[in-house]
C-alpha cells in the first residue's frame, strides 16, 4: 500500500458489492491453491526421498529441499525444482488482495442494498486491513503457506518458533513501517471513534494512492473523483494533502483542462498551505493549466514568496507560475520586479527557470517599463550572462526601458 504495485487488472466497475469482493478475494484464492499445487509437484514429482524429520526454519526447510535435488538428482531436474520453488514462494507472497479491490469493494458495498451491505461490508473491511498490512501478514500467511505446501502439518509444526519470530517482525513492521496498515488504522479508529471508516486517515490515504495509480494508467477520473481530491487539500493531515496535491499535480499534467473549475481553490490552498512539498504539486496544478481569471492577486504573492523559499523545488515551480502570470497580465507582477531580478542571481535554479525569469522582465519592460526602469544598472551585469536566453531578454529590457537620451543613442549606434 505503501508503493505503487507493478501490475493490475482494469475492469469495469462491478455491478454488485458481492462481485466487488469475489473480485478482490479471488487472489488470495487462486495463488493460495496455486502455491499449494506447485509445491506438491515439486515433492512429489521430483524428490526422490521422504523426509523424515523438518528443520525448524523455514528457510531451513528449502535449503533442505534443494540439497536433495542438488544430491539426489540430475540438472534437468534440479532446474524444474528451483523453478518450482520460486514459483511457488513468489505466488505466497503476492497472495494479499490488493488495497485498490479491497477499497472498492467497501465504497461499492456502502452503495447496496442494506442487506448486501451488512453482509458484505464487514468482510471487506476485514480484507483492506489484511491487503494494506500485506507486508505484515502477507509475510506471515507466506511463511505458513510455504512450510504447508512443502511439508504439511508436520513442516508446520517444525518451523513454529520460526513462525513466531516471523510474527515478532510484523508486527514490528506493523507499528514503524506500515502505518497505513492494520495498527494505523486501529489507532486512528480509537482516536476518532465518531469518523466514518471511509474517512479515517490511514483509509483515505489509501483512497488517494489507489487513484493515484488510475492516474498513471492513464484511465479517466469523474469530476467527483477529483472533487474528493481537492476536498482533500483540506485536510489535518500534512501527508493526505501532499498525497491529494501530487495526484492533482499528475492530472493536471495529464489533462489540465478538466481542473479549471477547481483552479479557485488550488490557489486558495496554495496561499494557506504551510508544508513546501505541498506548495509544490499546488503551484505546479495551476502552472500547467491556465491562469485564472479570479484571485489572480492571491497566486501572485504566494508565487512572489515562494521564490525566496528555501526549497529549490519551490522556488522553481514558483517562476513558472510568475512567468505565465506575466504573460498574461505584465502590470500584476510588474511591482515585484526586485523579487524577480534577485531570483536570477539563484545558482540552484534550472538554467530553463533563470531564462523564464528574464522572459518575465521582458514582458514587464514592454508593458510597464517604468516599472524596470530603476534597475537598469542590475539589469545591465547580465548583458553577458552565460545563459544566452537570460542576455538575450535582458538586453531587451534595457531597450525597452532606455530613457530619451538612451533611445537617441541606440539610435545613433543602430544608424
Amino acid at each position: 500500500m505503501t508503493k505503487p504495485a507493478l501490475g493490475w487488472v482494469r475492469h469495469e466497475r462491478p455491478s454488485s458489492a458481492w462481485k466487488a469482493f469475489l473480485i478482490a478475494i479471488a487472489p488470495l484464492f487462486v495463488n493460495t491453491v496455486a502455491a499449494l499445487s506447485v509445491f506438491t509437484a515439486v515433492t512429489r514429482s521430483l524428490l526422490p526421498v521422504e523426509i523424515i524429520t523438518y528443520p525448524n526454519k523455514v528457510s531451513g526447510l528449502v535449503r533442505l529441499y534443494w540439497d536433495i535435488l542438488a544430491v539426489e538428482t540430475g540438472p534437468q531436474t534440479q532446474l524444474l525444482g528451483l523453478l518450482g520453488l520460486w514459483v511457488g514462494i513468489s505466488l505466497a507472497v503476492t497472495a494479499m488482495p490488493s488495497t485498490r479491490d479491497a477499497l472498492n469493494t467497501i465504497v461499492v458495498s456502502l452503495e447496496s442494498e442494506e442487506l448486501e451491505r451488512r453482509l458484505v461490508y464487514g468482510p471487506s473491511v476485514v480484507l483492506f486491513l489484511l491487503a494494506g498490512s500485506a507486508f505484515g501478514f502477507g509475510l506471515l500467511y507466506a511463511v505458513a503457506l510455504t512450510a504447508v505446501g512443502l511439508g504439511g502439518r508436520e513442516a508446520l509444526v517444525a518451523v513454529r518458533y520460526d513462525f513466531v519470530g516471523y510474527v515478532f517482525v510484523s508486527v514490528i513492521v506493523t507499528l514503524t513501517v506500515e502505518r497505513r496498515g492494520f495498527v494505523g488504522i486501529l489507532r486512528s479508529r480509537l482516536t476518532n471513534p465518531g469518523r466514518s471508516f471511509l474517512e479515517l486517515t490511514p483509509v483515505v490515504l489509501g483512497r488517494i494512492l489507489a487513484l493515484q495509480r488510475r492516474i498513471e494508467a492513464d484511465e479517466s477520473l469523474t469530476d467527483e473523483t477529483i472533487a474528493f481530491l481537492v476536498d482533500h487539500l483540506d485536510h489535518s493531515h500534512w501527508e493526505v494533502r501532499y498525497q491529494s496535491a501530487s495526484a492533482l499535480a499528475t492530472f493536471a499534467w495529464e489533462d489540465h483542462g478538466r481542473l479549471r473549475s477547481w483552479t479557485d481553490r488550488l490557489v486558495e490552498r496554495a496561499v494557506a498551505e504551510s508544508v513546501d512539498s505541498v506548495r509544490v504539486k499546488l503551484l505546479y496544478s495551476i502552472s500547467v493549466g491556465a491562469i485564472p481569471d479570479t484571485d489572480r492577486e492571491l497566486l501572485r504573492d504566494v508565487s512572489i514568496d515562494a521564490l525566496t523559499a528555501e526549497s529549490t523545488d519551490l522556488r522553481l515551480v514558483a517562476s513558472q507560475v510568475i512567468g505565465r502570470l506575466a504573460k498574461a497580465d505584465p502590470e500584476l507582477v510588474s511591482t515585484h520586479v526586485e523579487t524577480v531580478l534577485e531570483a536570477l542571481t539563484d545558482s540552484e535554479l534550472s538554467e530553463t527557470a533563470r531564462g523564464n525569469l528574464a522572459v518575465t522582465i521582458s514582458r514587464i519592460a514592454d508593458e510597464v517599463p517604468g516599472a524596470v526602469r530603476p534597475y537598469r544598472d542590475d539589469l545591465a551585469t547580465y548583458r553577458t550572462d552565460s545563459n544566452e536566453k537570460v542576455a538575450t531578454f535582458v538586453e531587451r529590457a534595457l531597450e525597452r526601458t532606455a530613457d530619451e537620451a538612451g533611445v537617441s543613442q541606440l539610435a545613433s549606434r543602430e544608424g
